[in-house]
């Protein structure tokens, strides 16, 4: 018996002598991005090849639901920095899937992309059917691209704010070119303003 409990001691002596094991990161729901999704590149696998009879889809309603404050601020860029957002993908007119609570930091977000050339992209159009200043999931999209709340273009395009790097980078990874003649198939349904 005293042989067991000294055993036993010498376990707890051990045990409470080593550092704890470092946790593993566990997958929580919504801690995922475009990269881990039918989303990455969905517009390069489906081109625009005539700017005249354009393709109609895949079409996408990108809402943004939440950004770290910091984003819209001058002061120096975070790591922490983060947005979370869904996307309802219309592979038809009938047909959609959605994506809810994606998220993007700053880490992933797209490097060496010209995101001066999407400073015009929030109040174009070019479809000529549309749902005007109402903004839906679609099928159909509004008539611009991004909420025409000036505020809200602001918080997201104008300087100090990042969060055009934001909104360039889901664009890049979904395969959108904004420059391209013809593509129309993606639309900002809501962003925060702060």
């Amino acid at each position: 018996m005293e042989q067991t409990v000294a055993q036993l001691k010498d376990g707890i002596a051990t045990a409470v002598s080593q550092p704890p094991a470092a946790a593993q990161p566990t997958a929580q729901p919504g801690d995922h991005g475009i990269s881990s999704t039918e989303l990455d590149g969905i517009f390069k696998k489906f081109p625009i090849t005539s700017s005249q009879q354009p393709q109609q889809f895949p079409r996408a309603a990108i809402t943004i639901t939440s950004a770290t404050p910091s984003i819209f601020r001058g002061n120096a860029p975070r790591g922490d920095e983060c947005i979370t957002f869904d996307v309802r993908l219309w592979t038809s007119s009938t047909q959609s899937k959605s994506f809810k609570d994606l998220k993007m930091c700053a880490a992933q977000r797209s490097k060496d992309v010209p995101f001066v050339s999407l400073n015009i992209w929030p109040g174009q159009s070019g479809a000529l059917q549309n749902t005007g200043a109402v903004r839906g999931e679609g099928p159909q999209r509004p008539a611009t691209n991004f909420p025409p709340d000036p505020a809200v273009v602001s918080a997201w395009f104008d300087r100090p704010s990042r969060g055009i790097y934001f909104i360039g980078s889901i664009l890049y990874q979904m395969g959108y070119e904004w420059t391209q003649p013809g593509e129309t198939r993606a639309w900002f349904v809501s962003a925060p303003k702060s």
